[in-house]
């Protein structure tokens, strides 16, 4: 289920302004220049399924006309919402930027001429979700659930003993 994607790009111009093309699932819904320093594409769609979705922004005609000693040409994706969700920053990184044989991943600026792709699933609120509770993982390993601050079992027990040595530590130093 897929109502709409809106995407805010902040662009410059040296020498002329950068060429964008945006598609969903390989359909253009976007292809043309961009006219403004800031621009918000917005596609709205019809999509009543539940599946995976590729975007992406294909960023041509760049040449070295383009470059000049001081500034570079460039495209930078500033922010994306999906039926409505701004999708945090974090999530937006989990994407790649590929040109001349290079991928970058996680990068939002796109200088060179080459394809930006993100991977989702909808409902992106699920697929969010779902991404939080991955990213939070890796962080939360003592937690009985990622985005809580319940202990979990096994982490009770290590604070609960690493509690105990120390106060044996102290009794056995003043015992002495």
């Amino acid at each position: 289920m897929l109502k709409s994607l809106g995407l805010t790009l902040w662009s410059n111009n040296v020498n002329g302004r950068p060429f964008i093309r945006l598609t969903l699932d390989g359909i253009v819904h976007y292809d043309s220049v961009l006219t403004e320093e800031i621009t918000y594409l917005l596609v709205t769609l019809d999509d009543t399924t539940v599946s995976n979705h590729t975007l992406q922004l294909i960023r041509y005609g760049k040449t070295y006309e383009n470059v000049d000693s001081i500034n570079d040409q460039t495209v930078i994706l500033q922010s994306i919402e999906i039926d409505g969700v701004k999708i945090p920053d974090y999530i937006i990184h989990q994407s790649t930027f590929t040109y001349a044989d290079v991928i970058e991943h996680g990068s939002l600026e796109f200088g060179p001429n080459g394809i930006w792709e993100f991977v989702f699933t909808s409902p992106i609120i699920t697929d969010l979700m779902d991404r939080k509770i991955q990213h939070e993982m890796q962080y939360t390993e003592d937690y009985k659930y990622p985005w809580s601050y319940v202990l979990s079992t096994s982490s009770v027990t290590q604070i609960t003993q690493r509690i105990n040595n120390a106060i044996n530590k102290v009794r056995s130093y003043y015992e002495s």
